[in-house]
């Protein structure tokens, strides 16, 4: 049985890993939102990182808002925000890791693998109580 104490280490651990997707949610979708709009009038080959930066618009800040509103499919949004971030991530990182965009995404997927993996743990130790 748990202490009090590590009842709200867990509960203050599960609120640090929120917390932290929701920010590197919102700024991926901030970087993928400026990546999109530097894109636009470039040469050839722009229009497809364009698409990816506005899928990355809308799905970061979809799940930020998702997660901020604590819905039933958080879990799934996380798991579609961390497979974009990652693809992202390798799209947009052509300087060997010091692309913003990149960076940020590869936050964001972190962030969001930690709180999926979290929210997993929590429902075995749930399902095995």
């Amino acid at each position: 049985m748990l202490t009090l104490d590590e009842a709200r280490a867990r509960q203050d651990a599960a609120a640090s890993l929120h917390a932290a997707a929701v920010g590197a949610c919102r700024r991926a979708a901030d970087a993928c939102a400026h990546r999109m709009l530097a894109a636009t009038g470039r040469a050839e080959g722009a229009d497809d990182r364009a698409r990816l930066a506005m899928d990355g618009v809308e799905v970061f800040g979809a799940t930020a808002g998702v997660l901020e509103r604590a819905s039933p499919y958080a879990t799934a949004a996380l798991a579609l925000a961390e497979t974009l971030a990652e693809g992202c991530a390798i799209a947009f990182d052509r300087d060997g890791g010091r692309d913003e965009t990149a960076r940020a995404c590869r936050d964001c997927a972190r962030a969001c693998g930690a709180l999926r993996a979290s929210v997993a743990r929590a429902r075995l130790r749930s399902a095995g109580a």
